[in-house]
């Protein structure tokens, strides 16, 4: 008794043993993938295999960085505390604060003594972070606890600047007239 046919047509052929050697390949892919991959560096005439893509390469781990001392640690700790003093003082915009301060000097007449007093109390704040900042320089180098601290001193000497700009311009009694021309230092500035 003759076999009956399975397929009609040519196409039904090809499209049947498309579908046997996907399924044999992917039943026998982990014996196959290298053998192709030999095969093929052979016919291009690539001298070096191309790694197997499911295994990673290891990578050497960095050595973690080590825990900073102790002491740097609250450093940066009371450096971060007057940083929040002065955002507390300035209402998070050393400018606006600064703008805020020349408006009432204007029109107050002890402008002086207000404009010294706001200077001192900031100078001793600024005296605390730069010997806070000096220490954790000293016992840890160029850390990065030393370099988060960088922008709060910054901040420090740039409303200093603004207020002895200030109190110069008091001393001079030109304060309105600097104020209107807009020569004041944080009339020109573009930082916050």
């Amino acid at each position: 008794m003759p076999r009956p046919k399975l397929y009609a047509t040519a196409e039904e052929q090809l499209e049947a043993a498309r579908a046997r050697k996907l399924a044999y390949y992917y039943r026998n892919r982990r014996e196959i993938l290298p053998k192709m991959r030999k095969r093929y560096a052979k016919k291009v005439g690539k001298e070096s295999i191309a790694p197997d893509r499911r295994k990673k390469a290891k990578e050497p781990t960095p050595e973690p960085a080590p825990p900073p001392k102790p002491e740097i640690t609250s450093l940066a700790r009371q450096i971060r505390l007057l940083d929040g003093q002065l955002y507390a003082l300035t209402d998070n915009s050393i400018r606006a604060h600064t703008a805020r301060v020349c408006k009432v000097a204007m029109k107050a007449g002890a402008a002086g003594d207000m404009v010294e007093k706001m200077l001192e109390r900031l100078r001793g704040l600024e005296g605390d972070v730069d010997e806070h900042h000096n220490a954790i320089y000293s016992a840890g180098g160029l850390c990065k606890e030393w370099e988060d601290a960088q922008p709060t001193v910054r901040r420090f000497k740039r409303i200093i600047e603004y207020f002895e700009d200030m109190e110069c311009h008091i001393m001079e009694g030109d304060l309105k007239d600097a104020h209107a021309k807009k020569l004041l230092r944080f009339q020109s500035s573009t930082e916050r």
